[in-house]
């Protein structure tokens, strides 16, 4: 089950890695969107990346799963958005058919690969400008990650009963088969686009 206080102490360290970050964008704003990469932009990647666009990959996460119980016509929905952490409750006058409980699930994880690859693509998409492009490129690749591969080793290390505990059980036998082997072939696939991103040195991250 999860437990909010812990996950509350953990979103108030990343906000306060936020807050710094934040500032030192603030601070080298001009170095930052400029053509040229100098070493302490390269140092801002991925702090921005993580503590500063981290949250809308959250938002984004908990509004689809927000969204979804919405549609399939849940009562007193509620989005509890902690910044770096949230979940969605809600309630329901008849139990959701597997399909619709699994659409609802599947819906926050989905939106965060999305993201990513879209940022992915925005990222290498923009002319020059390398540390902003590489700062859209390593949160695309983040949001990607733990979408497919972070998440789902949090949910079986600290058991919280997660999204992907719950696609995993409401699947049958034969159904679970499948989804772990798209999840793994997705998984290798993200690897190796970050190895070819990384080797093409076009980004700095």
């Amino acid at each position: 089950m999860i437990n909010e206080g812990f996950f509350n102490l953990i979103a108030f360290g990343y906000l306060a890695i936020g807050a710094v970050t934040l500032y030192r964008l603030v601070r080298n704003w001009h170095s930052f969107f400029s053509k040229s990469l100098i070493y302490y932009d390269r140092e801002l990647v991925w702090p921005v990346a993580l503590f500063v666009l981290g949250p809308i990959g959250v938002l984004v996460h908990e509004l689809s799963h927000y969204f979804f119980a919405i549609h399939y016509g849940a009562s007193e929905v509620e989005m509890h958005y902690r910044v770096y952490w949230g979940f969605v409750t809600y309630a329901t006058t008849q139990p959701f058919d597997s399909f619709q409980s699994l659409a609802i699930t599947v819906a926050g994880p989905a939106s965060g690969v999305f993201l990513g690859v879209g940022a992915v693509i925005v990222g290498l998409l923009i002319p020059d400008r390398i540390a902003l492009k590489s700062t859209l490129v390593a949160f695309g690749l983040f949001e990607a990650f733990h979408s497919l591969i972070g998440y789902p080793l949090m949910d079986m290390a600290y058991e919280f009963e997660g999204d992907f505990h719950s696609i995993y059980t409401t699947l049958s036998g034969q159904q679970r088969t499948v989804a772990a082997a798209i999840h793994v072939m997705s998984s290798a696939m993200l690897v190796l686009a970050w190895r070819r991103l990384r080797s093409t040195g076009r980004i700095a991250i």
